[in-house]
């Protein structure tokens, strides 16, 4: 079963003039994969998963918000997505939920 979560933004603003830097953050993580199929969406896949799917975890850049797919739970989502929601938190007021729009 997979968690889609999503992060929120206080300020649009703030995430449109930085996308850019939260996709470049998000490319350079450990398990972020060199191929994804569009620039708009970086794979994540822990190096020794024994998972099937082609990736662990996918983040999605949209206009308004990021979304974070998660199939897997080993490294990638454990310490590469939070290490990414902490990053972008530096930079921007944001909130992550869960599907139901509740923290997580």
């Amino acid at each position: 079963m997979g968690l889609d979560l999503s992060v929120q933004f206080d300020d649009l603003a703030c995430y449109a003039t930085n996308a850019t830097r939260f996709v470049k953050m998000a490319t350079e993580l450990p398990s972020a994969l060199a191929t994804s199929p569009s620039p708009h969406e970086v794979w994540l896949k822990t190096k020794d998963s024994a998972d099937p799917w082609e990736y662990d975890a996918r983040i999605l850049f949209k206009e308004d918000r990021i979304e974070i797919e998660v199939l897997g739970f080993g490294a990638s989502f454990h310490v590469d997505i939070r290490r990414f929601i902490a990053q972008i938190s530096n930079v921007c007021s944001a909130t992550l939920v869960d599907d139901d729009g509740e923290p997580f």
